[in-house]
């Protein structure tokens, strides 16, 4: 998936004339350009934007701010609080760190709650390390992503993701330093930046959390709890006539769980390995990798003879109205703990 290197307006450049709002940049203006631990002066080559509404985003997670507080990363490092794209890179130790891989809750955190806001990248004639509030980040790195930005040429992607593809051909030919590596090279930077977030005053948050997964169905805006449940099984008693059906339940975010390195920001709701529907005399099986599993499912995932696909929480079950009611058994298994969240996808500690 194609990845998104952005500042939020407002965020200051160092540029040959000096500290510059990125929104104020344009091409044609030099910046200044780490190179080889040097200062150089290049073009900016190409300014992109894109509008942000959370409120209204598919998967607010995804495309929120991370803010990293004044000092964060080092002693004014940076110089004041900057704010950039979940995958967007800062340059710690030699190497490209994703942002959303910083994220401690305490002075890197996700801003899920920010008011509707403006993306921008600057993209140099070669990947670079600029300076944004005094730290070391980088520019734009062009992996087949311009069309999430609404100045780009052809369609813009309506809710576009912020993930990175890590093994993108560019990480080797044109990136300013390697891609860090979780977890040995990720985690210590990690716990170096969560002792300092103590040291400045940000305390890492104890995350609330739950075991209660809220498995049930909603069958034409209805809620059905299960009926039976065996192990994994949930067994279901759905009435004739329903033509829109959902699995539902509590859903965790991976790198919510404020840990070292945890990359994965999908929500993951309750892993199924089959849904199997019974009405009348009729029996219809539905695998973890049947095709008509789409809206509120990732992909379908193996290990060995193990097939599953995890819900987001929110996933449609194809079923046809009929004319009898039908028996649904789920086999399914939720996560150990689900962080406790808000209608807006934002922790509750």
């Amino acid at each position: 998936m194609a990845r998104h290197p952005c500042f939020v307006s407002g965020s200051k450049i160092r540029a040959a004339r000096g500290e510059i709002a990125i929104e104020q940049i344009a091409a044609g203006d030099e910046v200044v350009v780490l190179r080889d631990g040097h200062e150089a002066i290049e073009p900016v080559k190409w300014i992109g934007h894109t509008g942000v509404d959370l409120a209204k985003h598919a998967y607010p997670e995804e495309a929120a701010p991370i803010r990293i507080r004044a000092g964060a990363l080092a002693e004014n490092e940076p110089a004041r609080d900057l704010l950039v794209s979940p995958e967007h890179c800062m340059i710690i130790d030699g190497l490209c760190v994703p942002a959303k891989l910083l994220v401690n809750g305490g002075s890197i955190r996700s801003e899920r709650d920010h008011a509707p806001f403006t993306y921008y990248h600057l993209e140099l004639e070669r990947h670079g390390i600029l300076v944004a509030e005094g730290a070391a980040t980088e520019s734009y790195l062009d992996t087949g992503n311009r069309s999430a930005f609404d100045n780009a040429d052809g369609p813009r992607q309506l809710h576009p993701r912020f993930q990175v593809n890590a093994d993108a051909a560019k990480w080797q030919t044109d990136a300013c330093a390697p891609l860090a590596k979780v977890p040995e090279q990720v985690d210590p930077i990690w716990s170096r930046l969560a002792e300092r977030s103590e040291k400045i005053g940000y305390l890492i948050p104890t995350l609330r959390l739950t075991d209660e997964a809220d498995i049930h169905l909603v069958a034409n805006g209805r809620t059905l709890r299960p009926v039976a449940q065996n192990g994994s099984r949930y067994v279901f008693m759905v009435q004739a006539g329903v033509s829109s059906l959902s699995l539902m339940s509590r859903f965790c975010i991976p790198a919510d769980k404020l840990v070292a390195g945890q990359r994965d920001t999908r929500r993951l709701g309750v892993r199924v390995a089959s849904i199997t529907i019974r009405s009348g005399g009729t029996e219809t099986v539905l695998a973890a990798d049947h095709p008509d599993l789409q809206a509120g499912w990732h992909s379908a995932e193996t290990d060995g003879a193990d097939l599953w696909r995890w819900t987001d929480g929110a996933a449609i079950i194809p079923i046809r109205a009929g004319s009898k009611a039908s028996v649904v058994t789920i086999d399914c298994t939720p996560v150990d703990e689900y962080p406790v969240y808000d209608d807006r996808a934002r922790l509750v500690a």
